[in-house]
């Protein structure tokens, strides 16, 4: 039975297609159903696919921008500390 939310997440996967619900209204339908339920599925599976490709640039843009956040953070630590020392040390002063 289909899902009653329009919105799904965008990592969960497409319910699929009832074919028996499209059979009901084949007077709607193009010439050629069959073939057009075919181009229908064979484009779902394409944007299915643009999906998955989509979804792994996002995982890796996300890791990729944890690590350089680390980095930053690492940097802003070790600039700190040797500001630190500096003011120690007497040649900065607080």
């Amino acid at each position: 039975m289909p899902s009653t939310n329009s919105n799904p997440s965008p990592d969960q996967p497409m319910e699929p297609i009832d074919i028996d619900l499209l059979q009901d209204d084949l007077a709607t339908l193009p010439p050629n159903p069959l073939q057009f339920i075919n181009n229908l599925k064979k484009h779902v599976a394409s944007l299915e696919c643009d999906l998955q490709n989509v979804r792994q640039s996002r995982d890796a843009w996300y890791s990729e921008y944890h690590i350089l956040r680390h980095q930053n953070d690492d940097m802003a630590q070790e600039m700190e500390s040797m500001n630190a020392q500096l003011i120690k040390n007497g040649v900065l002063e607080a």
